[in-house]
């Protein structure tokens, strides 16, 4: 490993330096953010049924407490958690390389929790920190992650952070449009050769999720699109047998 002089880079070593509470307490300052003391019992009273769905929306009920009621519960070791403090009206814009200016209604935008009860920071806290801190400069992950962006934007405004380079790409998923993922005993590279599925079958399906040269050479992320790529079994074990046919 080469140390590129903004570590520690293991995220529990970087909490144990007091990292994210250090910037979370900032925020507090600014009134972007607040302690947050409600139990499991308070939070499900919280719970609100929107398109059919029923989901917790937070009530910003710890944001009305006084600073001598935060200090008082602080000092009696009240359990907390550190929220985001989201205005309820107006609207936040964000820019995507492949989507372009995205504007969502504030009132969309919930008061996500930046550090949870345990001190440790969330992804969506510490993905922000973490960045800066590093000279990020170009975020790139899926677009599942598009929702929460004008949340990010707001802690960088928030710092007076330069806001990265967004490009959210579309997803390759599964037959059941859910997108590749570990967790969800989808298979590695590594895995499908593991299981005797010939690697040049599977690169075959790779390359055909991919751009044709043609298109490369003029590729640009605006041009990328918004629809992802679905890749099922029954295409890699397709390509495999072709693959085979051709090789014996």
């Amino acid at each position: 490993d080469k140390d590129g002089g903004v570590g520690p880079y293991v995220q529990s070593q970087r909490q144990e330096q007091g990292i994210y509470l250090k910037y979370a307490k900032e925020l507090i300052e600014k009134g972007e953010a607040y302690y947050c003391f409600c139990d499991e019992e308070r939070l499900e009273q919280c719970r609100q049924v929107i398109g059919g769905k029923e989901i917790r929306i937070y009530d910003k009920h710890c944001l009305s407490l006084s600073k001598e009621e935060v200090e008082e519960k602080l000092a009696a070791g009240v359990p907390y958690v550190i929220r985001q403090n989201n205005p309820r009206t107006g609207t936040t814009t964000f820019c995507d390389e492949i989507y372009g200016d995205i504007t969502v209604d504030n009132a969309e935008l919930d008061d996500m929790i930046l550090i949870k009860s345990d001190g440790y920071p969330t992804y969506n806290f510490a993905n922000v920190v973490d960045d800066h801190l590093m000279g990020i400069t170009h975020v790139v992950r899926g677009n599942e992650y598009l929702s929460s962006a004008p949340k990010y934007n707001r802690l960088y405004e928030a710092f007076g952070w330069e806001v990265p380079v967004y490009v959210h790409c579309p997803l390759i998923t599964n037959e059941e449009h859910q997108k590749l993922s570990k967790r969800s005993g989808h298979s590695s590279y590594e895995d499908l050769v593991d299981q005797e599925a010939a690697a040049a079958a599977v690169e075959a399906d790779a390359d055909a999720l991919s751009l044709p040269e043609t298109v490369k050479e003029s590729f640009s992320l605006p041009s990328q699109g918004t629809n992802g790529s679905q890749i099922t079994w029954e295409i890699t074990a397709g390509s495999e047998a072709a693959v085979i046919g051709e090789d014996g």
